[in-house]
């Protein structure tokens, strides 16, 4: 999928791998969390694909990184939070008003 220009005629295809593959893993792993890396895939990778008429290699993966770095690093200060959607909100508050200071303008209190 690497190719300069990806094929309209291969793209219905690739949607259909991509969805068969995300229904087999789920079959295959009931109990395991979807990785940042398949949801890419699964939500997000046909849109690009369609939008560059690339293949997902030509596309820079070190955002994809640096979010996942962050990701990490916020569920590391928020870890002492016990309940889930508590430590959930939390962590999205911290991210939000990190990456769009205007929002702490209009901040609201849990």
């Amino acid at each position: 999928m690497t190719t300069s220009h990806f094929p309209s005629s291969g793209l219905h295809i690739v949607d259909i791998c991509i969805k068969e593959f995300m229904m087999s893993y789920r079959l295959l792993f009931p109990n395991s969390r979807i990785s940042l890396k398949l949801h890419i895939l699964e939500d997000h990778a046909m849109q690009q694909i369609r939008r560059f008429r690339a293949g997902l290699g030509r596309l820079n993966e070190q955002g994809g990184e640096r979010a996942h770095k962050e990701q990490n690093r916020e569920e590391a200060i928020h870890s002492n939070i016990q309940n889930p959607l508590q430590r959930l909100l939390a962590m999205m508050r911290a991210h939000h008003t990190t990456c769009c200071p205007e929002v702490q303008e209009s901040f609201v209190s849990f």
